[in-house]
């Protein structure tokens, strides 16, 4: 409450409603404006105060409640128009002058003019001045209110008009001052709700695109909750999922992929046996986790949430981009000796965790198998970025896609790191011409720093024909290891 009193007649529960909800506040209007007349003073206070915050908030009420004040201002016999509903006419007439001068043109015609003017006039001062009543302009002159003399405790205080020389009364600016207060922190409460609704809404539609509950069921998971919208990636839509088994909570991504036409059920199996894949390797330290999957009711899987790629890295020095670099070669080394294939590997397919490219963070790989799948259902070219891609995906008189892919691909990633660029640019025929047509530029003439050896060990892994490259990854990894030193 505004005004606040240890008197339990002033704590009513329609204050409280009121402040609660003031746009709603319409409905109390009839019991506000009798609390006008209480013998409490501290209610009469809040009743004023309550009604100029539903004015405030809701403009549509405007008209009755000015309709009541004035009514109290101007009636003739025994009851005395409180302070408190001049002080609340005061701050309408003030905020909606030309709404309150309507209402005072309304209530003149429906009384005999001249007394109703005679009355106002006498009692509300300026507040109701005679050419409000005759429907004339608005004054500009604030004019005068009443203010208390002798003990405002007493409720047969006299109330006398006192000029302000102009100035807003002191009362009205103290209720203006509150209200203005209170408005702000109720409209920052609104857009705070606003916003929560606003997420909530926008939380159950990404359950619903999931089918969150579905896969709940299919999952090994006790329960899954989507804690943020869907991200769009090449293969699937990532959702942010906080997972629950046991006694055990984590943040996970709930991977749901997209889902060709036609032959879904070849592609749910084909999928699957991707992801068993995966799985068998994901003992690799640098290998996101893989921690379940199901083809129901659509192809899923859940990883862990890393969605920050090698393309979101920025510059870092030489001997942590090797060392990246080195990270990388091992893990699809581990996978090459499991008889895995990854055959995307560009930089969407390399992560970082939270903590992106910081202090002993490490890079991780994603998305093994997939790509050999995916491409037979959707179109290559948004699967694998082209300057990434090895020959053999624009000709195949360079061969199958196998592990010789990968370490040509490998080697365009390692390209990425030692210089923060691909090694080929332009738009898709260019970049195609170029792969097929021409060398890379070295990556020394880059960046100085970089090793003559560093050089050769691009250079060997994108060899445009198979047999120039490197044998295996692990041949990579060693000659890597050698340049750097």
């Amino acid at each position: 409450m505004v005004h606040g009193s240890d008197d339990e007649s002033s704590v009513r529960p329609v204050f409280r409603e009121t402040v609660a909800d003031p746009a709603a506040g319409r409905e109390q209007l009839s019991e506000l404006l009798v609390l006008l007349d209480s013998d409490d003073r501290p209610t009469r206070l809040n009743a004023a105060w309550s009604l100029s915050l539903v004015a405030q908030y809701d403009p549509g009420a405007v008209e009755r409640i000015a309709t009541g004040l004035a009514t109290r201002l101007g009636t003739d016999g025994e009851g005395e128009p409180t302070a408190e509903a001049e002080l609340a006419f005061a701050y309408l007439r003030n905020r909606f002058p030309e709404t309150v001068s309507e209402v005072l043109s309304d209530v003149a015609k429906e009384s005999a003019v001249e007394d109703v003017r005679r009355r106002l006039g006498e009692r509300g001062g300026s507040l109701a001045r005679s050419d409000y009543i005759s429907g004339g302009m608005v004054s500009r002159d604030v004019g005068r209110t009443k203010v208390p003399e002798g003990n405002e405790s007493d409720p047969r205080s006299v109330y006398q008009n006192r000029q302000n020389d102009g100035e807003e009364p002191e009362e009205m600016k103290d209720l203006s001052e509150l209200l203005d207060g209170r408005v702000d922190d109720l409209d920052d409460q609104r857009r705070a709700a606003a916003r929560r609704q606003g997420r909530e809404a926008d939380l159950e539609r990404a359950a619903g695109e999931a089918a969150i509950e579905d896969i709940t069921e299919e999952s090994r998971f006790d329960r899954l909750a989507i804690v943020a919208p869907g991200i769009d990636g090449r293969y699937t839509t990532i959702f942010r999922t906080r997972a629950v088994r046991g006694n055990s909570e984590e943040g996970i991504a709930i991977n749901c992929f997209r889902t060709p036409d036609s032959d879904r059920e070849r592609f749910a199996a084909e999928v699957t046996d991707a992801l068993e894949n995966w799985a068998a390797i994901a003992d690799e330290d640098s290998v996101v986790s893989l921690f379940d999957w199901a083809s129901s009711p659509a192809p899923w899987m859940a990883t862990e949430y890393a969605v920050r790629t090698l393309y979101d890295r920025t510059d870092v020095d030489l001997s942590r981009a090797i060392r990246d670099a080195v990270t990388v070669a091992k893990t699809i080394s581990h996978a090459h000796q499991r008889g895995v294939i990854h055959a995307g590997i560009d930089p969407y397919n390399v992560v970082y965790a939270d903590g992106f490219m910081s202090e002993g963070d490490r890079p991780l790989v994603k998305n093994f198998g997939l790509m050999n799948v995916m491409r037979q259902y959707f179109d290559p070219s948004t699967l694998l970025d082209p300057r990434y891609a090895a020959p053999e995906y624009f000709d195949r008189s360079y061969g199958d896609i196998d592990h010789a892919t990968d370490i040509y691909q490998l080697g365009a990633v390692v390209y990425k790191l030692l210089t923060g660029r691909p090694p080929f640019e332009g738009n898709y025929n260019e970049v195609r011409t170029g792969i097929l047509n021409t060398d890379p530029v070295p990556p020394s003439e880059h960046d100085p720093e970089i090793t003559n050896g560093l050089d050769e060990v691009v250079r060997k892994a994108m060899a445009k024909q198979k047999l120039t490259r490197y044998e295996t990854v692990s041949q990579l990894v060693s000659d890597l290891r050698r340049a750097a030193e």
